[in-house]
């Protein structure tokens, strides 16, 4: 809870900002422990040997219409199901080497490992997942336009928003 109350832009008492500011380390490590910008991240940079640079490359909206952001949601959103999938896969594989002769006990104890591993997984990745679906929301005004706080080409309320 406390990672996205401190999302939200409100005039808040020092005391809480000193609050916010203390915690502000154990926040940002467990924002990193899904993190996928750089895999997603199709810009590139070439410098020379003089220390030059030789081309530049950004993504824009003729070559790749879906832009990270948007790419960032669709993955968070299916987290969940993505984890639940790998979680069984990981424990059947375990148990079936483990338990060879037995179904119903192979399939008692995967549903018992299942839903462990699974819990333990979602309490890691919920505050993350909640965090960035209400960032999606987070609109501030620059330049007499309400922009999008985390991706700034992204104009709010329009029509990929």
């Amino acid at each position: 809870m406390i990672l996205i109350t401190t999302s939200f832009n409100m005039k808040w008492p020092e005391q809480i900002i000193d609050f916010f500011k203390t915690i502000s380390i154990v926040v940002e490590a467990q924002k990193m422990i899904v993190a996928f910008d750089c895999w997603m991240d199709t810009r590139s940079l070439w410098i020379t040997e003089d220390d030059k640079i030789k081309e530049m490359q950004f993504s824009d909206l003729e070559t790749d219409p879906l832009r990270i952001t948007y790419k960032k949601l669709f993955i968070y959103a299916a987290l969940p199901i993505i984890c639940g999938f790998l979680t069984v896969c990981v424990w059947y594989c375990i148990l079936r080497k483990q338990i060879k002769n037995d179904k119903k006990k192979l399939y008692e104890q995967l549903y018992i490992k299942f839903i462990s591993t699974l819990v333990i997984l979602l309490f890691l990745v919920h505050p993350q997942i909640t965090q960035y679906m209400i960032d999606m929301f987070n609109c501030q005004p620059y330049d007499g336009e309400s922009r999008l706080e985390n991706d700034l080409q992204i104009m709010c309320w329009e029509h990929k928003h």
